[in-house]
């Protein structure tokens, strides 16, 4: 009968230390997940096509290997959050987009962000430049010959610039198929 009044904190007893031995084996298959990972991106990301809190998606380029062992294969799924965008209509000198990677597989991770920032349009701000140099310049000798040619050409060159800054601002875009590097940071573990 004593034996019977034990046997509910018993099993208690075994079910705790089953549950215990069971993290700590957990606990030691975790290996540490820290370094630089390359990552493929899938889609196209553009400041035209995307806002701050979107997911993206892609895989890893290139087995993640640690003295000679290899921790993330290549092919793996991964996913991560656009964090900044601004568009060339904003306020700002130039569009730029900011992504961060949140996980590798099913692993969350804590990685730096990568930017990418738009840019001026082709051949067309130096167009603008020359274009508006050339009328500087000839409204420049009209007015005063030689000097005023060389002081119509420098302003009407850096009207153009301006022009050229403030009218022909780009997209950032991160194209698909894309390898970029994150740096892992610690605390990060992959089972």
């Amino acid at each position: 009968m004593s034996g019977m009044a034990w046997e509910p904190y018993d099993q208690g007893m075994k079910s705790l230390l089953l549950t215990h031995l069971l993290l700590s084996l957990a606990a030691s298959a975790a290996v540490p997940l820290t370094g630089d990972i390359s990552i493929r991106t899938t889609n196209q990301l553009t400041t035209a096509n995307v806002k701050p809190g979107d997911s993206w998606v892609g895989h890893v380029a290139q087995d993640f290997i640690r003295d000679g062992e290899v921790l993330v294969k290549r092919g793996t799924p991964v996913t991560g959050i656009v964090m900044e965008v601004s568009t060339p209509k904003d306020k700002a000198p130039r569009a730029s987009l900011s992504i961060k990677l949140l996980a590798v597989g099913a692993d969350t991770v804590e990685t730096n962000a990568h930017r990418a920032e738009g840019g001026l349009s082709g051949s067309r701000p130096m167009a603008k430049v020359t274009g508006w140099g050339a009328t500087g310049a000839f409204f420049g000798t009209l007015l005063g010959g030689g000097k005023g040619a060389l002081i119509g050409a420098g302003a009407g060159a850096g009207l153009g610039g301006l022009r050229s800054l403030s009218r022909e601002k780009v997209d950032a875009v991160i194209p698909a198929e894309t390898v970029l590097t994150f740096r892992i940071k610690e605390g990060a573990s992959i089972q």
